[in-house]
């Protein structure tokens, strides 16, 4: 299938008010070129998922060798896991295969590459400063970090499918567990199960840590009302704390963590994620608890999901 240029990459990216802006900046144009290349070939988007995961734990190894060398280099591979990391999704869209088991492989390798990177670029600092302290403040860091990814990943999925008729991405707890449920019923498909088991675990954490801060958010499919009305309501009080939160994604880490080994100095990310992210997330979570009040509307109306 042929796919004019510009068509095909709008129709690969994400609604534009949730994308990361490192990703619109340079991964999911980079991202594109590489779907191009690939998009008559029999390669899928599990396979370039499998693919970042090489790449992004390649890069921890190279962490690990305790050098500024070996440290760009590591730089440089994590850079390149987050354009893989985009294209899958890509390519996913432009060939339509998007699927539930594809979004959750993809999202269990963004937490095992975030968290063997921190670790690794932890231990880089805390050996580059000569001050083990960088151990424990960089497993906070690594705590925080998923903490920032689990909201902006829960208020992208919800902003569009409370704005969008036409698109659709992210679960809902009660949707995957009725999955999971059907294919622990059927017994012949373990690696889905695992991926649906852990799916599920990860959806009940980030409801109970969202809930924490915010107990007027979504909590099931029947939360989700698409109007128009509710369309415009919801766009209208959420779009710029959206594009807020874009920024406390994994593209983010990536590139921050990035910039951080080409000049030598990993600690200062880790500081940067401990104290200027959460300070910032505590302010964005106070804004995002009244726009939750104002846009989403009893679960009685009639939902647009059903579980």
């Amino acid at each position: 299938m042929a796919l004019d240029l510009f068509a095909g990459y709008r129709k690969s990216c994400k609604p534009p008010e949730v994308e990361e802006p490192p990703d619109v900046a340079f991964n999911r144009p980079l991202g594109y070129l590489l779907v191009r290349a690939l998009f008559k070939t029999p390669v899928t988007p599990n396979q370039l998922t499998f693919l970042g995961l090489c790449v992004g734990l390649t890069s921890a190894f190279f962490y690990l060798q305790y050098g500024y060398a070996s440290l760009v280099v590591a730089s440089i591979f994590i850079l390149l896991y987050c354009v893989i990391d985009c294209s899958d999704g890509q390519m996913a869209r432009l060939k339509k295969m998007n699927s539930r088991y594809g979004r959750t492989f993809d999202g269990l390798v963004d937490h095992i590459v975030g968290i063997t990177t921190a670790m690794a670029g932890s231990a880089y600092a805390a050996w580059h400063s000569g001050d083990p302290i960088y151990y424990w403040l960089g497993a906070l860091a690594l705590g925080s970090a998923i903490l920032h990814n689990a909201a902006y990943d829960y208020y992208k999925n919800t902003f569009i499918r409370m704005t969008r008729n036409d698109y659709r991405e992210g679960d809902t707890w009660d949707e995957i567990k009725a999955d999971y449920e059907r294919v622990k019923a059927k017994g012949d498909q373990p690696v889905i199960l695992f991926l649906l088991g852990a799916y599920r675990s990860f959806l009940v954490v980030q409801n109970t840590l969202i809930q924490l801060f915010n107990r007027g958010a979504a909590k099931s499919s029947s939360d989700y009302v698409y109007t128009e009305e509710t369309a415009k309501r919801y766009y209208a009080n959420n779009r710029m704390l959206m594009r807020i939160w874009s920024n406390f994604g994994v593209s983010t880490h990536v590139v921050l963590i990035a910039f951080a080994g080409f000049i030598n100095r990993v600690e200062w990310y880790i500081i940067l994620r401990l104290v200027g992210f959460n300070v910032a997330m505590v302010v964005l979570a106070m804004f995002q608890r009244r726009a939750s009040r104002l846009s989403l509307v009893a679960p009685s109306a009639p939902a647009r999901v059903k579980a």
